[in-house]
Order: C-alpha cells, then sequence, then structure tokens
C-alpha cells in the first residue's frame, strides 16, 4: 500500500513538536514539499517529492518531464537560497501564526 503524505505545511508546528516525515517511518510513503506554504513563498510554484521507492520516483519523474518544460529559472534560484537559507523563514512564519491564532481565541 502506498502513502501519499502532503507536508506542503511542514515545519509550521507551532511549538507542538515536528511530527516525523512519512518518507522516514514508512518503506512505501512518498511525501510532497513545496516552499510555497511553510516558507511564505507562494508563487514560486517549485516543489518535490520524496520516496525511497527509486523505481516510483523514476516513473514520477519520467511523466513530469513529458508533461511539463521545465520550472521558471529565476524561481529555481530563490528556491535554491530559500531551501540553504529557510529556517528562518519558517520560524518567522510561525510567529505571524501564533500571533494570528490570537485574534480567534
Amino acid at each position: 500500500l502506498i502513502l501519499f503524505c502532503d507536508e506542503v505545511y511542514y515545519g509550521l508546528d507551532l511549538g507542538h513538536g515536528v511530527l516525523p516525515r512519512a518518507v522516514d517511518i514508512y518503506e512505501k510513503a512518498i511525501c510532497l514539499g513545496v516552499v510555497s506554504k511553510a516558507q511564505g513563498l507562494a508563487g514560486l510554484r517549485i516543489g518535490w517529492v520524496a520516496s525511497k521507492d527509486a523505481e516510483l520516483l523514476e516513473k514520477m519523474a519520467s511523466t513530469k518531464l513529458y508533461t511539463s518544460i521545465c520550472s521558471a529559472g529565476p524561481s529555481e534560484m530563490l528556491a535554491a537560497i530559500t531551501m540553504r537559507s529557510g529556517q528562518p523563514l519558517i520560524e518567522a512564519n510561525c510567529q505571524i501564526i501564533k500571533e494570528n491564532v490570537k485574534h480567534f481565541e
């Protein structure tokens, strides 16, 4: 059984503890990640999948290459910069969420 886990908000745990990634605890898991949610970079349209199933990843890569030409170069560059130093962005977004939650309590 393949488990597909949408982890686009991974890291926005608000101090409750980050859950393990599905690929780290289940051999047949596939995880989806993006920079548009937790890092707050909406519009970049850059994401990834992670899995321990190399054959499945190859099939997914082949399908993607067949259905799309490429991502925007500037978006790829901004995403790469973000991934190297994205934790401050996630922490800042967690702080914004915590402040906003107060309005609903």
